[in-house]
C-alpha cells in the first residue's frame, strides 16, 4: 500500500479491496453526517477519520450545555443500550448497514470477554460484535461507584496500536483477570 494512502489509520495487513471498501464506507458515513441536522446521530466510531476529535467534541458539548468544566466530566459507555437521550450513540455491528462490509468494517467489538446485564465474563478469546451502544459524560461526583468495575482500553482497531480512550465497565471479574486476558473494546 502506498505511504500517502496512510493519511487515516487502518488495520495493518489490509488488502487493497478491503482498503477501498473501508474508505467507501467512511466517506458514505461522512456524507450522511454532513447531510443530517441531528447532532445526536449514531456514528461508526472506528469509521471516523479522527475519532479522538469526536470524543473531545462530545465532552465539550456536554460541558458547555451544562456549564461544567471539562475536568469535572467522566466518560461512561453503555454497551448494547440506546435509551439515554442525553448520550451519544455509536454503531454496533455494521455488516447489515454497510454494503460489502468486511471483517475490518465490523463496528464495536468486545475482545476476550462476553457482555451481559451482569457485566463482563471471560470467553475463549474470540471477539464479540456488540449492538448499538452509547457514550455519555457525567459529572464526576455523580458517577455511580457502588458496583465492581474494571477499566478497559478502547482501541481504534484490532491492531491495538491506537488507544481512543479507556472506560470502566461493570464486571464480575477482578481487574487482574481482565488484564491477564487482554480484554478490550475495538471500534473498527
Amino acid at each position: 500500500m502506498p505511504r500517502h494512502w496512510l493519511k487515516f489509520k487502518i488495520a495493518k495487513n489490509t488488502s487493497l479491496a478491503q482498503y477501498i471498501a473501508n474508505l467507501s464506507a467512511r466517506l458514505a458515513q461522512l456524507e450522511d453526517l454532513a447531510k443530517g441536522a441531528d447532532d445526536r446521530k449514531s456514528v461508526w466510531l472506528g469509521g471516523l477519520f479522527q475519532p479522538e476529535a469526536y470524543i473531545t467534541a462530545t465532552r465539550q458539548t456536554v460541558a458547555h450545555k451544562n456549564g461544567w468544566s471539562l475536568e469535572q466530566l467522566s466518560l461512561s459507555v453503555a454497551l448494547n443500550q440506546t435509551s439515554d437521550v442525553d448520550a451519544f450513540s455509536i454503531e454496533g455491528n455494521l455488516k447489515s448497514s454497510i454494503p460489502n462490509a468486511t471483517a475490518d468494517v465490523a463496528g464495536l467489538k468486545l475482545e476476550g470477554a462476553d457482555w451481559s446485564e451482569s457485566g463482563l465474563t471471560l470467553n475463549d478469546g474470540r471477539p464479540v460484535a456488540l449492538g448499538a451502544s452509547q457514550l455519555s459524560w457525567r459529572k464526576s461526583d455523580t458517577v455511580n461507584s457502588d458496583k465492581q468495575t474494571v477499566n478497559l482500553p478502547v482501541y481504534l482497531n484490532g491492531d491495538r496500536a491506537d488507544v481512543l480512550f479507556a472506560v470502566d465497565l461493570v464486571s464480575v471479574l477482578g481487574q487482574d483477570a481482565v488484564a491477564q486476558r487482554g480484554v478490550c473494546l475495538t471500534a473498527a
